[in-house]
């Protein structure tokens, strides 16, 4: 997953200041901060966030000691960095983490005054909720009611959750739970997999332009679809031949066979994606090079039918 999502998400989420926000916010943090080396210029910046989103929860020491390492790794960004300005240690938000270590030393001396700042022994991806009520009680939250019926979605709402479903771990498509609409969130900006293609694009186009402010992944709201493993493919694929030749056979021979072709990878790690696809269809013609078109048309059926099934399907166990 993007690592920019991560830390506009977080940002997102850290100004909303409800605990459930704050705790989701971390999560993202700390996502970004497993994707940095220790030399990475981003890591100040990524510290500092996990450092402040401690604050709001209250783990003021884990906080003090994120704030401290943040500290340290600005010396560590700014010789890393291939450019020198004059305002270096500001961009590397020294103020900010100055600030926040002067608050808490104000404010929780007593708790922070044995802790050794220069510890660089402990993990900062470490979040303590032992100590937060409920912190995922909805009983204030009003409840998220779909404005569109399961049984009526357009076709087209179907084939891109299926194209969700095809994404790689780097593209990032949402289901969104409210509107019944498949969305694609790149740059920031969520783009619709629906409707006319052409003028959403022109509207996504404009939105970069513009430089509009980024859209907020609300979480309860939109729902990212998880790639679907090959195997949940090729087992719906089998249903829906009824045990028709040579469909049958044929999905056999590439779980079987074809797929020493993607030996690189542990079989239950492959995905349905649009790469796994493309050799589904090109081996299907390899190997029946000589079908009649009535034989393709069926294929064809076959596979539509396969991909319709298991976008319903993920729309009914998810929202």
């Amino acid at each position: 997953m993007d690592f920019l999502f991560h830390i506009q998400q977080g940002q997102l989420l850290l100004a909303k200041e409800d605990i459930a926000s704050i705790i989701k916010a971390l999560e993202h943090f700390k996502k970004a901060n497993e994707m940095t080396e220790h030399k990475d210029i981003s890591k100040p910046k990524i510290l500092y966030h996990l450092a402040y989103g401690n604050l709001l929860l209250g783990n003021f020491e884990l906080a003090y000691k994120i704030a401290h390492k943040a500290k340290r790794h600005i010396n560590i960004a700014i010789k890393n960095c291939g450019i020198t300005m004059n305002n270096m240690r500001k961009l590397f938000y020294e103020d900010d983490i100055d600030a926040m270590i002067k608050h808490i030393d104000k404010t929780h001396h007593q708790l922070v005054v044995l802790i050794d700042t220069k510890d660089d022994k402990f993990d900062d991806n470490e979040i303590d909720y032992g100590f937060i009520n409920n912190p995922w009680s909805k009983k204030n939250k009003p409840r998220l009611i779909p404005e569109f019926s399961i049984d009526r979605l357009k076709e087209d709402v179907i084939i891109a959750t299926f194209t969700g479903l095809s994404r790689t771990n780097d593209d990032l498509v949402y289901f969104d739970k409210l509107k019944g609409n498949v969305l694609f969130y790149v740059q920031g900006y969520f783009t619709s997999l629906t409707g006319d293609q052409n003028a959403v694009d022109r509207q996504f186009e404009n939105r970069i332009t513009n430089n509009e402010p980024i859209d907020y992944v609300d979480e309860e709201r939109y729902i990212l679809i998880d790639p679907l493993s090959l195997a949940e493919f090729l087992n719906e694929f089998r249903a829906q031949t009824n045990g028709k030749e040579p469909f049958l056979s044929y999905v056999n021979y590439f779980a079987e066979e074809a797929i020493k072709k993607f030996s690189s990878k542990k079989n239950k790690d492959l995905t349905i994606s649009i790469h796994m696809q493309k050799a589904f269809h090109e081996i299907f013609n390899e190997k029946y090079l000589n079908v009649s078109n009535e034989l393709r048309n069926e294929y064809v059926n076959i596979f539509g039918n396969t991909c319709k099934a298991l976008a319903i399907r993920w729309i009914k166990l998810n929202i």
